[in-house]
């Protein structure tokens, strides 16, 4: 990386001596995990276009009812260029004349640090409308929200804008039809769905590819969704 402290793994391994490295990384990780042997193409395209690429495996307790398998996760964070209490979102909305619906976790300091999945509505002025907190969290398998997640406490709130009367209905909420219909009824024109699930998996309630009959019509027809 062209110039700066590259990663914390970095400056760890160069300032402290291999002796006391394990334990270190031991204290902040739990461990040290088995470093990855990544393709060559994979590492000069990472040099070539100045991003550090690192790859880990780790172990994990056998289940009960399961076979070991081998689960594959990627991260990517992005460089930030500018400090973290800028108001990016605020800006655009107001340079490009646009409504902003801004996906956050929310850490709620005033109820014990409760992490929300929210969404943040920012007005075409720069004004924040609001806020709205993610009502239905998915407890299915596997995809359990709820060991960090909390279920939202803001209703169903729709904010008024220059284009239209808007609601954020968060991932999971889509496939609980009275969401919609609790969004319409308080006066949504345009509902949007941001989520984290893509192709079939977020269509899972979805029949022939078309909104099902009878989400639209609890919803009101003359409503337009966007999900």
């Amino acid at each position: 990386m062209a110039g700066g402290l590259e990663s914390l793994e970095s400056c760890l391994e160069q300032h402290i001596p291999p002796e006391d490295l394990a334990e270190v990384k031991r204290i902040l990780y739990g461990g040290e995990a088995r470093k990855l042997n990544l393709p060559a193409a994979a590492l000069s395209a990472a040099q070539e276009r100045d991003f550090e690429l690192q790859g880990y495996g780790f172990g994990a307790a056998p289940e009960q009812l399961r076979r070991p398998r081998i689960v594959r996760v990627g991260l990517v964070q992005n460089k930030i260029p500018l400090p973290t209490d800028t108001a990016v979102a605020v800006q655009l909305a107001k340079k490009y004349n646009m409504v902003v619906v801004s996906p956050i976790l929310e850490r709620d300091e005033i109820h014990g640090g409760t992490l929300w999945n929210a969404a943040v509505v920012i007005s075409n002025s720069g004004a924040v409308l609001g806020k709205s907190r993610k009502n239905h969290i998915p407890r299915v398998g596997d995809f359990n929200e709820s060991t960090y997640y909390m279920e939202g406490n803001t209703g169903h709130p729709v904010f008024q804008t220059q284009f239209g009367t808007i609601a954020v209905n968060i991932c999971y909420g889509r496939h609980h039809p009275l969401n919609w219909l609790m969004f319409s009824m308080n006066g949504a024109e345009i509902i949007f769905n941001p989520s984290a699930t893509i192709g079939t998996l977020r269509l899972v309630k979805l029949v022939g590819g078309t909104f099902p009959k009878v989400y639209e019509q609890q919803a009101v027809i003359q409503k337009e969704l966007i999900f």
